[in-house]
């Protein structure tokens, strides 16, 4: 925990650009993403919700608190369901891998806009054997290299929070 705890001072004082002691809480979902934890929407707007006192202002502490009153939520193995609920959101028949059609019919649902040549370079960046599919396996990967990538997966997955 004490590496997610510098982890998020790190992002913290990077959404702090002024150096005021606060971020806006329209930045604390992206913040709580780029130090590797992956809440989704509805507990974003929950938490600011909660927060409100008519500034939307975090300090640090009031983002430690968040973390800590959800380290349930942000634990490793509700991080894994979380990533292999993703999964089964582009892997639509179950097969155990995502094909080039449930990638891109799933980044249309998604409303991503890509070419046909953007996807292509997408799975390849993700296709570590070079079968032309992305596994389970490969596609944990690109989420650790990629933290803030999965966040509208992780929104359309629904996950429990």
């Amino acid at each position: 925990m004490l590496l997610h705890i510098f982890a998020l001072r790190e992002c913290f004082d990077e959404h702090d650009y002024e150096g005021t002691g606060y971020i806006d809480g329209y930045e604390l979902g992206d913040l709580l993403r780029e130090a590797g934890f992956a809440p989704n929407d509805h507990f974003i707007q929950e938490k600011t919700e909660q927060h409100d006192q008519g500034d939307l202002k975090f300090t640090f502490e009031d983002v430690l608190e968040i973390v800590n009153e959800n380290r349930s939520e942000f634990s490793m193995d509700n991080q894994k369901e979380n990533l292999r609920q993703a999964f089964k959101v582009f892997d639509k028949d179950g097969n155990g891998y995502i094909d080039r059609e449930e990638f891109k019919s799933q980044l249309q649902n998604l409303g991503e806009e890509m070419t046909e040549e953007e996807i292509d370079d997408l799975i390849a960046r993700c296709d570590l054997d070079g079968d032309g599919k992305v596994h389970y396996e490969e596609f944990i990967k690109m989420v650790e290299d990629n933290p803030g990538a999965i966040h509208m997966v992780l929104n359309e997955a629904e996950p429990e929070w």
